[in-house]
C-alpha cells in the first residue's frame, strides 16, 4: 500500500530518516571513515545590499554567482551560489539592487539575488534568435531601468530589454561593431573591450560607434564592469588578472585611457561574465610622516596612514609609494604591503568608517646631503568625493653644516718704499666655522688691482679640523700702474671640501693697501704746410705732448684756444692717452682754408695739453702757437645766354642770362655786367644780378629780358654783346672778357582752310551752299589768296568761288563762298563729295599752300514697301480644301525698288505653301503689283481651327546691299473641330492565387471625333485594390481621328485583395482636343469601362511542436512547450488556438498562451505552455505531446486546422535502492530473548519502485528469523519503508562470539513497455550484536562507544529529516525548483 503524504507520514519519513542516518553515521565512524559535508545555505533570492559595494562574477555551466572580495594584492571571489541554469549578459540594476541576465540557450530573463538564487521572468522577445547573448549591462538616469545586451552575432545593433514588457528594442549602430565579450554604461555611453585591445564607445541616443586604440592588452575579456570610482574593471580570460582602466574626457571626441591597476585574480573557466554595485561615495584620506631625523648614510622611517572619513564601509582600497632610487634596502612590517624595486604596493579589503589603518616602511638613506621627497597616493574601489586628502608628500632633509671662513691682510717689506719693484707681502688667515672637517684647503684670489702677478699662495697644510685656523702667505711686486694707481686692492676667499658634500668657500675678504707720487706735462704745435692761398687747403697740425713728471699721466687731451680760423678745426686725435713718465705722445688735428681765411691773409692757432694723475685732478702743459700765410690771386669771366636760342613771332619774350664767376682765390664785390652792343630795335631791360659778391669759385647769373619786334623778325633775329667787372680785397676793378648772344628768327609761312557745307534735304534741286574758312597760320603776311576745288562728286556744275580778301596778316582769317544746286542723280547717289586747297605768296616771293580740306554732304535715301494679304475662300470645312493668297505690293517710297518678292513669315498651316509669283520685280515710286500662291488645308490645320498667314514684301533700294521691308499683312481662313473619345479596359490574369501575384491592366484609348486628341490619359475610377496602382503608361498621348493606343499599368495584389477575394478597377480615359483661341481645347472624357479580377481563398496552417528539453529525471522538472504556429495559404488567419489532442503527461499542463492570435500568410507565431513533470510521468519513460492548430479564414470559409505535430520527451530510468539493516540489542544475554530486526529500505532512483522484498543472507545464529513484515512493496523516489523481523535467542547462541545478521533488498522498477522492468538489489547490509557466554557475564566491551555514535547519528538524522521536510515544504510552496 502506498503511503500517506499527510502530517503523519512526514513525521513518520523524518523519524526513519533520522534513523537511517544516524545509523549510516555510526556505521561509517565505527569504521573510521566518517566525513562531515556542509550544504551551501538556501538562497532567500532578497536584493542586493545598496549600500555594499561589490563586483559580481558569473562562471560556469549551470552558472555560479560569486562576489569579489580584496585579500593584500590579490582578487579572491567568493561563491553565492549556484542557479539550476546557465546565464550571461548580467547587469546590476540600482532601481530594485537585483541582477539581471539572459538564460543561454531560450533567451529567458533571469532575476538573480543573494545567494546566486535566479528566478525566471518569462521569455524575452525581439531577440536574435541565433545569438547567444554574452554581452549586459544597466543605463544610468532615465535609462536606469533598461538591460543593454548584445550577441555572438549581433555585431550591428544592441538591444534595450524593458524589464517589466521583456521586449527587446533594437537600437541600430552607426558601423558593425565586434564581439567585445561584455558591455559597461559609463557616462550616457555603453563601452565594450574588445580582444585587440581596442575599445568601443556607443552613444545609446543615435547610435553612433567609435573606436580608440589603448595600451591594455590584447586578450579576451570575458567580465567587465565599473567601479564606484569610475574606472573600468576588466577581467581577462586567460589568466584571470583584474586591470582597472581609466577614462579621461570620456564624452569628447578623442578620450584618452590609463591603466591604473592590474592585480591577480581567479582563471575564469567558462561562460565568463560580471557587472557591478558601486556603492556609495567613500572619502579615503592619506597622510604622510617621518618618523624622525636622518644622517646621511643612516636608517630612514617614513609613516602612512589611511582614515576612511566616511559613514560607509569602504570595499578595499590600495595605494603605492614610489620611493625615491636613492633609498635602498626597502622594507615594511606590514604583510599587505609588497616590492617590486622601490615601488611599495599596499593592498587591503574592507574598512570601517572612521577606522584609520597605519603603515610603514623603511630604508637606508644615501650618503648625501640632498633632500628627499616621497610621494604616496591612495585609490578606493568606490568613488571618492574628495580627491584633495588621497594624494600626500613629504620632504626631509638630512642634518648637515659645514663652513669656513678667510681674513686677509698685506704690508711693505721692511725698509722698502712705495715704487716700482717694492715688495708687497699678503696674509690670509683661514678658520673652519663648520661642524665638520675640511680637506683640500685652498686660497682663491678674487678681484685683484695689481697689474702684476701675485706670486704662489702658500699654506702650512690643507686640512682644517672643525675650529682650527692656519694662515697662508704671498709675496706681490709693485709695478708702475700699481704705483700709479696709488695702491693695490685684493679680493681672495678660501675652499675647503666636507667630507660628504661638494666643496665650499668662504665669504670674500678684501684688503686696500694705498700710497702718492708726482706730475708734470708740456706741449709744442706745427703746421703743414706753413702757407697756401688755396681755399679748401687741409692743413694738419700736430701737438707733441711729453709727460716731464714721475707719475704715469690718464686722459691726455688738447684744448685748442686762440684759434682765428673761420672753419672748424677737426677733432683731436691722440695716439695714446696714457702717458707713461718721460713718454711722449703726437695728437693731430686737420683744418681746411676758407675763403674768409684766403681774404684775411692767414690763420693763427694756440693749444694747451691737459692730462689726469693717478691721484685725480688734472695737470696743464704751457700753451704752443703756429701761424699758416695765404697770398692773394684775383680773376673773373662772364658768360652770355639767351633762351630761346630761336624765336618766330612778333612779341615772342627772349630771356637773357649773364653769368659771372669768380675763378680767382679771393671775395670780389660791386660784381655786375655792362652791355657793349645790341641789334635789336627795340629797348631790352635793365640787367639785374641776384648778388654783387662773389667768393672764389662762386657763380651768379644777371638777367636782362627783351620783347620781339616784327623788325627783328624780318631781319631774321638779334644779337648781343656784354663785359663783366668786380672789386678784389685788395682794391681796384677787373674786367672779363667780351662775351656775345645770337637769337634766330626765321621765317615760317602757313595756310589752313576749312570747308564746310549748309544743311539740305535729300532732294532733286535743293540748293546746297559751300563756305571756305582761309586763316594765316604762319609768321608772315601771305597774299594773293585763291581756292582750288578738287574731287567734286557732283552731276551739276558748281558756282564760281568768291573770297572777300586776297592778302592776310599772320592768324587773319577770310570765308569764301560758292552754291550748287542736287540732281537725281546726286540724290541717288546718297551722298555729294568735295575738297578744296588754298594758295598764297609770302613777302620772300615763295608760295604757300595748305593742306586740303574734304566735306560729305549725306543724301539719304528713304525706301519703303507696303503688302496686303487676302484669301479666297475665308473659310472651309474639310482638309484639302485649296486656298488661293493675293498680295498686292506698293512702293511707298522716293526711290525706285529692285527685286520686289514677298516673304511668309508666321504660317500656322503645317503643310507647304506653294511657290509665291509676282508679275514684276521692279517698282517705281507708287508703282504696285499683285503676287499669288495657293495652299491645301491638312488635318492640322482642320484641328487648330484654321490657318493664319503672315506676310511681308521686300525690295532693294539702289546703292545699298540690303532690301527694305513692309509692314507684316495677316490673314486667317477658318474651320470647326468636333472630338469624341472611347475606352475599354481589360486585365491579365483574370485570376490569381496569392498576395504579391501581378496584375497587368490594358486600356484601349480610340478617338472617335474628326479632331487630333492630345494629352490622352486614363483615369482609374472606383478601385478596390488596398494597395497601390502602378503609374499608367501610354506609348503616344496624341491621337488622330480614327486611331486608338492601348495604355498598361501592374498592380500587386496585396493580403486584403486576396482576403477579399478579389479586385474590381473601373477606368476611363479624358484627351484634350485642339483649341483656337488658347492652345488647348476643352477636355472630353470617355464613358467608363469595368473588369474584375477573382482570387479564390486557399488556406492553409501548419504546426511544429518542440519542447525545450530532450529528457526529463525527476518530478518537479519544468517543461516548456514551444509551439511554432504558420500560416501557410493565401488568406489571413484569425481567431488562432491551440488544440493539445494526445498527451501523455498525467499533470495538467498549463495554459498555452499566444502573443497573437491573427497572421497574415507566411507569418508565424510561437505559443507556448509550461508542464510540470509527475512521478508516473518520470515512470513511464517518455512524455509525449500532440497538438493541432486551428484558425478561422475570411469570409464564409469555415475553420481550417494544420496537420499534427508531436513531441517526445525521454524520461532516462535510474532505479536505485538502499538498505540500512539495524538491531534492537547490543548484546543477548538470555534464552528466549527477543531481538527485534528493522530493516530501513529507501528508493535512492528516480522511478518508483515495487514489489519490494527483504532477503536475509548469511545468519549466525543457531535458530531461525521470523517472517520480514514490510508495511508496503511500493517505494516513491526518495521515500524509506522500515520492514522488521525477530528473532528468538538459543542457548547455542551465548558463547561470547558475535550474533550476525546480513540481508538485501530486492525491488521492481518501472519498464519501458506496459511491464515491469527488472529487479535490482541492493547492497547487503549487516548488524551485529554481542552474546554472554552461559556462565558468566561478560563485559560488554565497546557499547558506550557505540551508543554514543548512535545517538549523534539519530541526532544528525533527526536534523537531515527536518531538511527533508523544508525541502519538500518549500517545493510544495514554490512548485519547482530552479534548475
Amino acid at each position: 500500500m502506498r503511503r500517506s503524504r499527510g502530517p503523519g507520514g512526514v513525521l513518520s519519513r523524518l523519524v526513519h530518516g533520522a534513523l537511517a542516518v544516524a545509523l549510516a553515521a555510526t556505521a561509517l565512524t565505527a569504521a573510521g571513515a566518517l566525513t562531515t559535508t556542509t550544504a551551501a545555505n538556501a538562497a532567500d533570492g532578497d536584493p542586493f545590499d545598496p549600500d555594499r559595494a561589490a563586483v559580481f562574477l558569473a562562471q560556469d555551466r549551470p552558472t555560479t554567482l560569486y562576489r569579489a572580495a580584496q585579500v593584500g594584492a590579490d582578487l579572491t571571489f567568493v561563491a553565492e551560489g549556484t542557479a539550476a541554469v546557465p546565464y550571461n549578459a548580467i547587469g546590476y540594476n540600482t532601481v530594485d539592487n537585483y541582477l539581471y541576465g539572459v538564460q543561454q540557450d531560450t533567451q529567458r530573463l533571469l532575476r538573480i539575488g543573494q545567494g546566486g538564487a535566479a528566478m525566471d521572468l518569462g521569455a524575452i522577445t525581439g531577440l536574435n534568435v541565433d545569438s547567444y547573448y554574452q554581452q549586459g549591462t544597466f543605463g544610468a538616469g532615465d535609462s536606469a531601468n533598461t538591460l543593454y545586451v548584445r550577441g555572438t552575432l549581433d555585431l550591428g545593433t544592441v538591444y534595450a530589454i524593458d524589464l517589466t514588457t521583456r521586449v527587446a528594442t533594437p537600437i541600430t549602430l552607426s558601423e558593425e561593431v565586434p564581439n567585445t565579450s561584455d558591455l559597461v554604461a559609463l557616462e550616457g555611453y555603453l563601452w565594450g573591450m574588445g580582444n585587440d585591445s581596442r575599445i568601443w564607445r556607443v552613444d545609446l541616443d543615435s547610435g553612433a560607434a567609435g573606436s580608440w586604440e589603448t595600451n591594455v592588452p590584447a586578450v579576451t575579456y570575458g567580465g567587465q564592469w565599473v567601479y564606484g570610482n569610475g574606472n573600468l574593471g576588466l577581467s581577462a580570460n586567460d589568466s584571470g588578472d583584474v586591470i582597472q582602466l581609466g577614462i579621461t574626457n570620456a564624452t569628447s571626441a578623442n578620450p584618452t585611457f590609463t591603466i591604473l591597476s592590474t592585480v591577480n585574480g581567479p582563471t575564469p573557466n567558462s561562460n565568463n561574465d560580471a557587472t557591478s554595485n558601486p556603492g556609495p561615495d567613500v572619502d579615503l584620506a592619506i597622510q604622510k610622516t617621518v618618523r624622525s631625523a636622518h644622517t646621511p648614510g643612516g636608517s630612514i622611517t617614513f609613516g602612512i596612514h589611511v582614515t576612511n572619513n566616511s559613514a560607509v564601509a569602504s570595499s578595499g582600497y590600495y595605494f603605492q609609494d614610489e620611493l625615491p632610487a636613492s633609498l635602498t634596502n626597502p622594507s615594511s612590517p606590514n604583510t599587505e604591503c609588497s616590492f617590486v624595486g622601490n615601488l611599495m604596493t599596499c593592498a587591503y579589503g574592507t574598512m570601517a568608517p572612521g577606522e584609520q589603518r597605519n603603515f610603514e616602511v623603511t630604508a637606508t638613506a644615501p650618503n648625501s646631503i640632498d633632500p628627499i621627497t616621497n610621494t604616496v597616493t591612495v585609490t578606493g574601489n568606490e568613488n571618492d568625493p574628495n580627491l584633495d586628502n588621497n594624494t600626500a608628500t613629504v620632504t626631509t632633509s638630512p642634518d648637515y653644516a659645514p663652513g669656513v671662513s678667510v681674513v686677509k691682510s698685506a704690508a711693505l717689506d721692511d725698509g722698502a718704499v712705495f715704487a716700482e719693484g717694492s715688495t708687497l707681502e699678503y696674509s690670509f688667515l683661514v678658520t673652519n666655522t663648520g661642524n665638520t672637517d675640511l680637506t683640500a684647503i685652498t686660497i682663491d684670489e678674487g678681484d685683484f688691482t695689481g697689474t702684476g702677478e701675485l706670486g704662489e699662495i702658500s699654506c702650512p697644510g690643507t686640512a682644517l679640523a672643525s675650529g682650527a685656523s692656519a694662515t697662508c702667505t704671498a709675496d706681490y711686486t709693485l709695478t708702475q700702474a700699481d704705483v700709479d694707481a696709488g695702491g693695490v686692492t685684493n679680493t681672495a676667499s678660501a675652499t675647503g671640501t666636507p667630507p660628504l658634500t661638494p666643496p665650499i668657500t668662504s665669504v670674500p675678504s678684501t684688503f686696500d693697501y694705498e700710497d702718492e707720487a708726482d706730475d708734470a706735462l708740456t706741449v709744442v704745435k706745427t703746421a703743414t704746410p706753413a702757407s697756401s692761398g688755396t681755399v679748401g687747403q687741409e692743413i694738419t697740425y700736430r701737438f707733441a705732448v711729453t709727460n716731464t713728471g714721475g707719475t704715469t699721466l690718464t686722459g691726455v687731451t688738447i684744448d685748442d684756444g686762440d684759434f682765428s680760423g673761420s672753419g672748424d678745426l677737426s677733432a683731436i686725435e691722440c695716439p695714446a692717452t696714457t702717458l707713461a713718465p718721460g713718454a711722449t705722445t703726437t695728437c693731430t688735428a686737420t683744418y681746411v682754408l676758407t675763403q674768409t681765411d684766403v681774404d684775411a691773409a692767414g690763420v693763427t692757432n694756440t693749444a694747451t695739453a691737459t692730462a689726469t694723475p693717478p691721484g685725480g685732478g688734472t695737470v696743464d702743459s704751457p700753451p704752443s702757437s703756429v701761424t699758416v700765410q695765404t697770398p692773394d690771386a684775383p680773376a673773373m669771366t662772364l658768360v652770355k645766354s639767351a633762351d630761346p636760342t630761336e624765336a618766330s613771332a612778333v612779341g615772342d619774350t627772349i630771356a637773357y642770362g649773364l653769368a659771372l664767376t669768380n675763378t680767382g682765390n679771393v671775395t670780389l664785390t660791386g660784381v655786375h655786367v655792362d652791355e657793349t652792343s645790341f641789334s635789336g630795335s627795340g629797348e631790352i631791360s635793365a640787367i639785374t644780378c641776384p648778388t654783387t659778391t662773389l667768393a672764389p669759385g662762386a657763380t651768379t647769373t644777371c638777367a636782362a629780358t627783351y620783347t620781339l619786334t616784327q623788325a627783328d623778325v624780318d631781319n631774321g633775329g638779334v644779337t648781343n654783346t656784354a663785359i663783366g667787372g668786380g672789386t678784389p680785397p685788395g682794391g681796384g676793378v677787373i674786367e672779363t672778357p667780351p662775351s656775345t648772344v645770337t637769337v634766330d628768327a626765321p621765317e615760317d609761312p602757313s595756310l589752313t582752310v576749312t570747308k564746310t557745307a549748309s544743311p539740305v534735304g535729300a532732294a532733286a534741286g535743293n540748293a546746297v551752299t559751300y563756305s571756305f574758312l582761309v586763316t594765316n597760320t604762319g609768321n608772315v603776311t601771305v597774299d594773293e589768296i585763291a581756292i582750288v576745288d578738287e574731287d567734286f562728286s557732283g552731276t551739276g556744275e558748281l558756282s564760281a568761288i568768291s573770297c572777300p580778301a586776297t592778302t592776310l596778316a599772320p592768324d587773319a582769317s577770310t570765308t569764301c563762298t560758292a552754291t550748287y544746286t542736287l540732281t537725281q542723280a546726286d540724290v541717288d547717289s546718297g551722298a555729294l563729295h568735295n575738297g578744296a586747297t588754298v594758295f598764297g605768296n609770302t613777302p620772300t616771293d615763295g608760295e604757300v599752300d595748305s593742306p586740303p580740306s574734304e566735306v560729305e554732304v549725306e543724301l539719304p535715301p528713304n525706301p519703303s514697301l507696303s503688302v496686303v494679304k487676302t484669301a479666297t475662300p475665308a473659310s472651309v470645312d474639310n482638309a484639302g480644301a485649296e486656298v488661293t493668297y493675293s498680295f498686292l505690293v506698293i512702293n511707298t517710297g522716293n526711290v525706285t525698288l529692285d527685286g520686289v518678292a514677298v516673304q511668309e513669315q508666321d504660317f500656322t498651316g503645317t503643310g507647304e505653301l506653294s511657290e509665291i509669283v509676282c508679275p514684276t520685280t521692279t517698282l517705281a515710286p507708287t508703282a504696285q503689283t499683285t503676287c499669288t500662291a495657293t495652299y491645301e488645308l491638312t488635318q492640322a490645320d482642320v484641328d487648330a481651327g484654321g490657318v493664319t498667314n503672315v506676310a511681308t514684301a521686300t525690295g532693294n533700294p539702289p546703292g545699298t546691299d540690303g532690301p527694305v521691308t513692309s509692314p507684316p499683312s495677316e490673314t486667317t481662313v477658318g474651320s470647326e473641330p468636333a472630338p469624341g473619345l472611347s475606352v475599354v479596359k481589360t486585365s491579365s490574369p483574370a485570376s490569381v492565387a496569392t498576395a504579391g501575384d501581378v496584375i497587368t491592366y490594358g486600356f484601349l484609348v480610340t478617338n472617335t471625333g474628326n479632331v487630333t486628341l492630345s494629352d490622352v490619359v486614363p483615369v482609374e475610377g472606383e478601385f478596390s485594390g488596398t494597395g497601390e496602382l502602378s503609374e499608367i503608361e501610354c506609348p503616344a498621348n496624341t491621337l488622330a481621328p480614327g486611331e486608338d493606343v492601348t495604355c498598361t499599368a501592374t498592380y500587386a495584389v496585396t493580403q486584403e485583395d486576396v482576403d477579399a477575394g478579389g479586385v474590381t478597377n473601373v477606368a476611363t480615359a479624358t484627351a484634350i482636343p485642339p483649341d483656337t483661341t488658347t492652345g488647348g481645347g476643352t477636355p472630353v472624357e470617355a464613358p467608363p469601362s469595368e473588369t474584375e479580377v477573382d482570387v479564390p481563398a486557399a488556406p492553409g496552417l501548419t504546426l511544429v511542436k518542440t519542447a525545450d528539453v530532450d529528457r526529463i529525471t525527476s518530478a518537479g522538472d519544468q517543461v516548456l512547450f514551444s509551439f511554432l504556429v504558420t500560416n501557410t495559404g493565401n488568406v489571413t488567419l484569425g481567431d488562432l488556438s491551440i488544440a493539445d489532442s494526445e498527451f501523455t503527461g498525467t499533470g495538467e499542463l498549463g495554459e498555452i498562451v499566444c502573443p497573437a492570435d491573427v497572421l497574415a500568410p507566411a507569418e508565424s507565431v510561437t505559443c507556448e505552455a509550461t508542464y510540470g513533470v509527475t512521478q508516473a510521468d518520470v515512470d513511464a519513460g517518455l512524455l509525449s505531446n500532440a497538438a493541432t492548430a486551428v484558425g478561422t479564414p475570411p469570409g464564409d470559409v469555415p475553420p481550417v486546422d494544420s496537420p499534427p505535430s508531436q513531441v517526445d520527451i525521454d524520461a532516462p530510468h535510474a532505479p536505485s535502492l538502499t538498505l540500512v539493516k539495524t538491531s534492537d540489542v547490543q548484546t543477548v544475554t538470555a534464552v528466549g530473548q527477543v531481538v527485534t530486526y528493522n530493516f530501513l529500505a529507501i528508493n535512492t532512483g528516480n522511478v518508483t519502485l515495487t514489489g519490494m522484498v527483504i532477503t536475509e543472507g548469511t545468519f549466525s545464529g543457531a535458530g531461525d528469523v521470523s517472517e520480514v513484515f514490510c508495511p508496503q512493496d511500493s517505494v516513491l523516489p526518495g521515500e524509506e519503508v522500515v520492514c522488521t523481523a525477530t528473532y528468538t535467542v538459543q542457548e547455542a547462541d551465548l558463547t561470547g562470539a558475535s550474533l550476525s545478521n546480513t540481508a538485501t533488498a530486492t525491488a521492481t522498477p518501472p519498464g519501458d513497455g506496459d511491464g515491469g522492468g527488472d529487479p535490482i538489489t541492493s547492497d547487503p547490509s549487516t548488524t551485529e550484536s554481542g552474546s554472554e557466554s552461559p556462565d558468566a557475564a561478560l563485559p560488554t566491551t565497546g557499547s558506550q562507544a557505540a551508543w554514543v555514535f548512535a545517538l549523534a547519528a539519530v541526532v544528525l538524522l533527526l536534523m537531515g529529516g527536518a531538511l527533508v521536510f523544508l525541502r519538500h515544504s518549500r517545493r510544495g510552496a514554490d512548485e519547482v525548483l530552479p534548475r
